[in-house]
This record gives structure tokens, sequence and C-alpha cells, in this order.
């Protein structure tokens, strides 16, 4: 009897101790392991008009996709190009007119392979008093630039040739940066006209800089402004990655889409110093969402022809774009000669960019909890 007992005090001692270490296993189980990747950015500065950004970070749609992203401010598009071709980073945001000159001129392995920026948004604006009216008022004048590598100074260029102007003698170009420090260059007569996107304008007007905008040239509507590139040795090797940052992008696009405000609450809570505290909080809080809707005008949230969420698809391409962007280059003697539109981007991210619930998706950005 004494033995029967302790055979089975024995057994019942094993189970406790086997139940015991299955009780205990989660507590030492160690979380998925996340992918580092580095995304850079051709903005030496975060601000509300790159919600895709702050908003994939701040709701854990990348952490969703099993990645831990790092993302580098770069001092504009060829900074974010030599990043890419260097391979420190993994994909780039950026202009596309550098993607086509830097691969026409130094054959390097760089593609579109997603849009951004559906909407092509540089623009040109002086004092509402200034004597300049068009382009061709442009001869002799300075004009600032956020830099003189981004794709505005592609652009201004060849606005001018198309004016008659030789941009190389006619016109100087003058690094200003964007916000503060493009405002006050104008303000004090440092340059006559300012050349920016249409996100970086609403922060100057949001700071009370009176503005006259030139008349934009009627093709502008063919080109995109602001597209994400990879190294070809990454859209090959690691097409996983690249789907991932992809589709993360395009949950933060959907959320912004669906709710403005909800994004510049997200920007508030990653960056509170960006926050302007010399102004009333409710006027800053509408100044900041002006922003982001100035960005969700670029993404072509505006426009008829493309669908509203749920039924958007963030990212997609034509060859026909490509094919005109090389056109217009070619017109401002930024290339010699065009080539195959299909060298400058692949589509085949657009599928598995825009795979996952955009309902889920619309669902949380109108439950998200606004301050105002």
């Amino acid at each position: 009897m004494q033995d029967r007992l302790s055979r089975m005090l024995g057994r019942l001692g094993v189970l406790a101790g086997a139940l015991i270490a299955l009780t205990a296993a989660p507590a030492h189980a160690q979380a998925p392991t996340l992918k580092k990747v580095k995304v850079a950015m051709a903005s030496a500065t975060m601000s509300p008009s790159y919600p895709y950004l702050y908003v994939a970070q701040k709701q854990g749609f990348w952490k969703e996709e099993g990645l831990d992203v790092e993302v580098l401010l770069a001092q504009g598009s060829a900074q974010v190009i030599q990043l890419l071709a260097s391979k420190q980073a993994d994909v780039g945001m950026l202009n596309p007119e550098p993607i086509v000159v830097a691969r026409a001129k130094q054959n390097l392995p760089i593609k579109s392979i997603a849009t951004v920026g559906a909407i092509f948004s540089w623009s040109t604006a002086v004092p509402p008093n200034s004597p300049i009216k068009t382009v061709a008022d442009l001869k002799g004048k300075k004009v600032g630039v956020f830099s003189l590598a981004s794709g505005g100074a592609f652009y201004i260029k060849a606005r001018a040739v198309e004016a008659g102007l030789d941009p190389e003698k006619d016109i100087t170009l003058l690094p200003t940066g964007f916000g503060a420090q493009a405002a006050e260059a104008l303000r004090s007569g440092a340059v006559d006209a300012i050349l920016l996107w249409r996100a970086a304008f609403a922060a100057l007007e949001n700071a009370g800089v009176p503005l006259r905008y030139l008349p934009p040239a009627p093709w502008e509507t063919n080109l995109y402004s602001y597209i994400v590139a990879a190294n070809e040795s990454a859209i090959n090797g690691d097409p996983d990655t690249i789907a991932a940052i992809l589709r993360g992008l395009a949950k933060a696009s959907e959320f912004t889409a669906v709710a403005p405000k909800a994004a510049t609450q997200i920007y508030w809570q990653a960056y509170p110093d960006s926050i302007n505290v010399r102004i009333d909080r409710k006027l800053a809080f509408d100044n900041d969402t002006r922003s982001v809707r100035a960005q969700l005008y670029d993404m072509g949230l505006e426009l008829d022809s493309l669908p509203k969420p749920p039924n958007r698809i963030w990212g997609g391409q034509s060859e026909s774009n490509w094919a005109f962007l090389q056109d217009y280059l070619k017109r401002a003697g930024q290339i010699d000669q065009t080539q195959n539109a299909a060298d400058f981007f692949t589509d085949r991210f657009t599928a598995p960019a825009n795979a996952f619930d955009k309902p889920a998706v619309d669902k949380m950005a109108k439950e998200f909890k606004t301050e105002f």
C-alpha cells in the first residue's frame, strides 16, 4: 500500500512539474525577431506632410509586416540615390526626375517601385506685390529651391527652357531648404521667388507668409511628384521585404486618407516638440491638418479618376507617365536621349502592397480619437 501511494505521488509530481513548465514557457518565449530595414526620405526634416511614414511607425503597420524600420532623413533626392546605390538604405522616397538622370547618365541600377505623389506638386511662388508674373520674368532673378539636387531644380530648368531662357545663365538657383528658412529668404529679398512642393507651401501659408503662384504648365498633369525607389539588387534579391515595406506605406496611406485629423494627432504624439506653442492649440492642429490634406491632394485623393478608400490601389505606375517624364527632361536639356520607360520602374509590387484588409484599416482610422 505504501509503495503504491509513493508511486502515485511520484507520478503526480511529474505531472505537476510538466504543468508548471507549460505555464512558465510563454514567459520565457522570445517575441518574433523583426527584420531591420532602412527607408531613406528626401527631406532633412520630418513634418506633417509625410503621414505614410510616421503613421506606419506609430500604428504598428510595419511591425505587423515583421519589420523594424529606421527612417533616414536625407538632404534631397540626390543623397537618397547615393544611399540606395551604396546599399545603405533598402528603399528611398524621392522625386522621380533624379532617378531618370542618374540612370541615363551614370547607369545606376535604381528603379521606382511605387508612386506616392500621383499628382505633380512643384510650384513657383513670389510675394503678392512682385513684378514677376510668369516664368519668363525670372530672367536675371534668384530662385530659392529646397536643394540643388531636388526634383524641383529639374522642373524650373525645364520651365525656363520652355520660356526661352537659358537655365544655366538666366536664373540663379539658391538652396534655401523649406519652412522658416525659405520664408525668411523670400521675405528678406535674398531670393526673388521660391520653388517648393504643395505641402511645403501649405506650411508657409500656415505661418502667415503671403504668396502668389506663377501659372503652371499644362503638361504638369502627366508627371508624378514623389516615388519610392530601390536598388535592383534588393528588388530581385529580397522582393518579400520590399513588398512588406510598401504594404506598410499603403496601410498608412489608407489610414490617412480616411482620417486626416487622426494622422495629425499621431504626428503630435510622435513629435510633440514640433507643436507650435506660440499660437492657439486648435489653430496649430488645424494648420498641421492642412499640411496633411495637402499631401493627400498630391496623392490624388481629390481626383475623380482615382477610386477612394477602400477601393483605392496605392502605388501604381504607368509606362506612359515615365515616357513623358523622359521627354520633359530631354526638352530641359537634362538628358540627351530617351530609352525604354520600363527601365525606370517596375509595377510588380503594386498587387502585394495592396494585399491587406482595407476595411479594417478604415475602421481603425474612423475610430481613432483626436483632440479636436
